[in-house]
């Protein structure tokens, strides 16, 4: 089946075509309408950034020298809502050999506690395996992805 799914567009056409019809089309609204028709968990499976696991994670760690590890949850809308932002940051990721992933606060409680979350969304940044950074709550629009691009950019030189 096509998802019509792209970089710039990782919910695919028909998913974003069908929210944007019921909200009006701002990103927001759209993730909202999501929300509320039952498809963003067919989004969250489609997402780029993976879901890990605790083994998933260590070996990631091991293995990029960034990794930028974003807890989350299916319940959380602000979560939600900032997976566009930070699929398209992955991209960028991806060709500096850095790494973002997802960790569902429900699924792996004990990588939760083992970091400490206690508010989402919170992103922690790890290069060689050691937390360097970390971002809690809900930040200004944009604000993850110039996050993440700066700590990129800085790993090319």
């Amino acid at each position: 089946m096509e998802t019509g799914a792209s970089r710039d567009n990782p919910l695919g056409k028909g998913a974003l075509r069908g929210a944007e019809a019921v909200s009006g089309g701002g990103v927001e609204e759209i993730f909202k309408a999501l929300m509320e028709k039952g498809e963003i968990y067919e989004y969250l499976s489609r997402n780029p950034i993976p879901l890990v696991g605790e083994g998933e994670l260590s070996s990631f760690l091991r293995e990029y020298e960034l990794v930028f590890i974003y807890f989350t949850a299916e319940w959380c809308s602000p979560c939600i809502r900032l997976l566009p932002e930070l699929a398209k940051a992955s991209l960028k990721a991806r060709k500096a050999r850095a790494k973002i992933v997802r960790v569902d606060v429900d699924r792996s409680h004990s990588l939760a506690n083992k970091y400490r979350i206690e508010r989402l969304p919170s992103l922690l940044v790890a290069r060689k395996g050691r937390i360097i950074d970390s971002v809690t709550g809900t930040p200004a629009p944009g604000a993850l992805r110039s996050l993440i691009e700066s700590y990129v950019e800085g790993l090319k030189k």
